[in-house]
Order: structure tokens, then C-alpha cells, then sequence
């Protein structure tokens, strides 16, 4: 039957048409095969802001690095907070920005010494609880989770001497959690620092990695991190320049990995960059910012056109309002003016195929939402100026006084649509216990109707309350809403109370 079909096309359809047709194909195959491969292109932030996140879109960056604090999302065993990481997860999704999380800094109740730096967990179920709760909340939204940082270096293992059969088991454990809870994410071996020492402070990487595999490592992640900082070196540096200590320790990872059975599994640049400024003592890696810029582009052709096992490429780092004392900011590609580096003119204008994948996902239709979350049902607010106990929280930021508040949401040009850039929006706000007339607030600086949060009576009621936003305050894009705690009435302001004490949570705007 096919064959007939076939035979009938053929005499219907002109022989130039099958010629010009097969033309078509081998033209496309050969285009097809002529481009260079896609090699996704990240940018690592040390805390992302909105700015940083514009940048890193601008820059051609299909995915950002950032850190998921454990200490900063579970501060207590019994507290979690979610404001940041859920703000980040909304900002990153509108700016087509795929995300990879870095799971450490450990907080001082889960370790045995609270000053060591990124100190190994006292119990390794602590640590995947925290990996479970975060893979749950944002199951489907994060592409990959690193699992620790340079652990062959003591200051990122709590000061204790590298152990890597300490830390197979890490893997293995964070590993299961994440594969049996977010099955599409990819778990990422934490990458380790190049270095030739062999002591109490630091392992040979490449020793380092062969006791992982020595501990049964393999299969418990789906790429390897890399860090293959090129000390000052180009990245076309010969394999053996500065003994070793260069871009091409890729290639003694990858030959471990394959001595290993494991040249399936593709390597993960997760760090990568060159510093135009280092504190004293480490003159001896930095560059001019010619340089910077120069070395960063080759070393991306590089990885792309001769280690088809790269399959990920992260320069470090875009930060800002870093002292210029801090070696990480030597490495950025925004000077802490906010002007540009030539290194980050150069990759945004480098060939890189990630702006055609940008390009794609901003001419994608979105179909217009019907809720925005600014802060979620269980990440609570408290204003205020002193600490109260349950069900009260801690105060925001723990600063004291605390009385001000911004959260985010995001709006696309279809969420702006029609009817809904003319009417009033509705923002919800869940409250306790306010006390004060003066506490305020605003949407994009425009007051709302009302611009006050409603009083209420001293009971620790949870009580929801809504206000008209302006569709005129709206905008494309960020939209901040900001609360401001007022100070209350003289016949209240004593035993050193001066501002009312109220908290809030699920933060919600709704088009009419």
C-alpha cells in the first residue's frame, strides 16, 4: 500500500520538484552540519537582583548559577524562608533564564563549628530535608541542582581535611532526594578547585576525583562541575604550562572520568573567569581587562569547537556593590559603577547561538495569567521594632527597627491586555495585628486605594485585606510593591516602643 501511494505521488508531483526537493535536504544537512554546536552559555551571580538579571539576559545567557543558601532558606530547624528564592524563580522565568542551583552554606545549627566556612552537615538527613523541600517547591522550575563547592579544599569542608568518601555520600544521598522528587532536574557533582597540593588544606583535584569514583561515585550524578581557572594563563595554554594549572584540566578530568567507565557523563563548567584585581599575595593571576575579555571569548570557542564534553559554560561572575578588596570582584563583568567591561561587550556580541534560544522563548505567546504571587502564603513578613514570640516571626532582615518592605512580581505584554490596562487591579494582602494609621503602601511609588493598611484589634488574627492598584502604575516588566511600617501613636510609645508591630504574608495582585 505505501509503496502505491509512493508511485502515485510520483506521477502527480513534476520530477524537477523531487530533484529540487532533494537539493533542499542535502543544502540543509550540510548548513546543518557547517554551524558550530551549541554550547549553552551561563553567568554565575553572587546574590541576583533585577539588574543582574537584565544583564545576564542582555550578555546572551541561556542559564544563571546562584546559590540556594541553605543557611538563608532554613535559618532554625523550624524556619523557612522563601521570599528570595521564590522571587528569583518568578524573575528568572520572565527573563527566559534557566536555572541552576548551587546547594550549600550550611547554617550554624547543622554543622559542629559555626565559624568554619561551609562546614559539612552533622547529619547528612538534615541536608537532604533541605534539597527534598527545595526540590518540592520548585519541581519543574530549576534545570539543575550543584551539590556542594570544591570540597578538595578544606575552607569549603569546614576546615577539616578534604574527605571524599565523606562527601560520595553526600552526593549519593542529595542525589536520591532529588532524583525521586524532581526527576527532570539534573544533579551536578560539585566542581573541584584546580590545585597540585596534597595536605590538610587542599587535595590534588585530579586525586580527589579518582577517590570519588574509588567510592562509588559514579552514576550518582549527571555531569561533573568544572572550575578549570587558567591562573593568568590564555586558555590555549599547553597542557603542562604552570604544571598543569590551566584551561586543559578538563582534559585530565575527562581522562579520569573515562578511565572510570564514565565518558558518558559530560563536564559542567560551573565557574570560569579571569580577574583584572586580586588582593595582595595573588598578583600572579591577573589580567588587564583586554586580556579578560580576549581569553573569556577563545575560552568559550575553545570548549565549544574541540570539548564536545562541555556542555555547559558559566563565566564568573556579574556581581555589584562588592569592596574592592573581595578577590570575587575582580572578576566581574560589571564594574562597580554599573559600567560594562570590555569582557562583558565582547560575550554579548560573541557568537554563542544562545540569543537565537532567547530570541525563541521571548516570541513565545503567553497566554495572559490570573494571580501574580508576591510573597507566598508561608514566607511571613514582620515589621516592627522588637521580637515577639509565636506566632510572630523574627523581624525582617533581622534588622532593628524593620519597617520596610519590597517584593516583585512580573508582567508580560499579554498580561496588559485590553481591558486589563484600563481597569483598576486588585492587590490581596493577608495581615496581623495592625495597630497603626500611617502604615502604608504602594505599588511602582503610587499610593493604593486605600493607602493605608487597615487597623485591627490586638488579637493574632490572620485577616486578608485588598486594595485598588491603579492599571495606569502597571508596567512590562518588574513591578515593586512596597509596605511601610508607621510609627505609632504617642499614647502607645512607651517602654521603647516606637513603631507598630504587624506582619503579613500571601501578597497576590489580580487583574480586573
Amino acid at each position: 500500500m505505501c509503496r502505491d501511494k509512493i508511485a502515485a505521488l510520483r506521477r502527480i508531483v513534476p520530477r524537477r520538484v523531487w530533484i529540487f526537493l532533494a537539493l533542499l535536504v542535502v543544502v540543509f544537512a550540510f548548513v546543518t552540519l557547517a554551524q558550530p554546536r551549541v554550547l549553552p552559555f551561563a553567568v554565575h551571580t553572587i546574590r541576583a537582583d533585577d539588574t543582574m538579571l537584565r544583564q545576564a539576559q542582555a550578555l546572551g545567557a541561556t542559564h544563571l548559577v546562584q546559590v540556594f543558601s541553605w543557611s538563608d532558606i532554613q535559618p532554625s530547624p523550624e524556619r523557612w524562608d522563601w521570599e528570595y528564592t521564590d522571587w528569583l524563580v518568578r524573575a528568572a522565568d520572565y527573563y527566559n533564564l534557566k536555572i541552576i542551583a548551587r546547594l550549600d552554606k550550611p547554617p550554624a545549627w547543622a554543622v559542629d563549628d559555626a565559624t568554619a566556612l561551609n562546614a559539612p552537615p552533622r547529619d547528612v538527613n538534615a541536608y537532604t530535608n533541605f534539597v527534598r523541600r527545595v526540590a518540592e517547591r520548585y519541581r519543574g522550575k530549576i534545570a539543575a541542582y550543584i551539590i556542594w563547592n570544591e570540597p578538595n579544599l578544606a575552607v569549603e569542608w569546614g576546615n577539616q581535611p578534604p574527605d571524599a568518601r565523606a562527601y560520595a555520600a553526600l552526593l549519593r544521598a542529595a542525589s536520591d532526594t532529588i532524583r525521586a522528587t524532581d526527576a527532570r532536574a539534573r544533579v551536578i557533582a560539585a566542581a573541584l578547585a584546580p590545585t597540585n597540593e596534597n595536605s590538610a588544606r587542599a587535595q590534588d583535584d585530579r586525586a580527589y576525583l579518582r577517590a570519588l569514583y574509588a567510592a562509588g561515585a559514579r552514576g550518582t550524578f549527571d555531569a561533573l562541575g568544572a572550575h578549570p581557572y587558567a591562573f593568568a594563563l590564555p586558555p590555549d595554554a599547553p597542557r603542562d604550562a604552570n604544571n598543569g594549572l590551566n584551561f586543559a584540566r578538563l582534559l585530565d578530568w575527562r581522562d579520569i572520568m573515562a578511565q572510570n567507565g564514565d565518558a558518558a557523563t559530560p563536564l559542567w563548567i560551573t565557574e570560569f573567569g579571569y580577574p583584572t584585581a586580586q588582593p595582595p599575595g595573588y598578583e600572579n593571576r591577573v589580567v588587564n581587562e583586554t586580556q579578560q575579555a580576549e581569553y573569556l571569548v577563545r575560552a568559550y570557542q575553545i570548549a565549544r569547537a574541540q570539548m564536545p564534553f562541555v556542555q555547559m559554560f558559566t563565566v564568573w561572575n556579574i556581581a555589584r556593590d562588592l569592596p574592592p578588596s573581595d578577590e570575587q570582584a575582580g572578576y566581574s563583568l560589571v564594574r562597580a559603577d554599573g559600567s560594562y567591561t570590555p569582557a562583558y561587550d565582547a560575550l554579548r556580541h560573541l557568537d554563542k547561538q544562545a540569543v537565537i534560544s532567547n530570541l525563541q522563548s521571548r516570541l513565545t505567546v503567553h497566554a495572559p495569567r490570573s494571580t501574580f504571587a508576591v510573597l507566598a502564603r508561608d514566607a511571613i513578613v514582620h515589621l516592627g521594632d522588637s521580637e515577639y514570640p509565636a506566632p510572630f516571626v523574627p523581624l525582617y532582615g533581622t534588622h532593628n527597627p524593620s519597617v520596610d518592605w519590597k517584593g516583585e512580581f512580573y508582567l508580560r505584554d499579554a498580561d496588559l491586555w485590553g481591558a486589563r490596562a484600563a481597569q483598576d487591579w486588585t492587590l490581596y494582602v493577608e495581615l496581623m495585628q495592625v495597630n497603626d494609621f500611617d502604615s502604608r503602601i504602594w505599588v511602582n511609588d503610587v499610593p493604593l486605594a486605600p493607602p493605608f493598611l487597615p487597623v485591627e484589634d490586638f488579637t493574632s488574627m490572620w485577616v486578608t485585606a485588598q486594595f485598588k492598584i491603579p492599571a495606569s502604575a502597571l508596567r512590562v516588566g518588574a513591578n515593586a510593591v512596597a509596605i511601610r511600617d508607621g510609627k505609632l501613636l504617642p499614647p502607645f510609645q512607651q517602654l521603647g516602643f516606637t513603631w507598630d508591630e504587624f506582619q503579613f504574608r500571601n501578597v497576590r495582585v489580580m487583574p480586573p
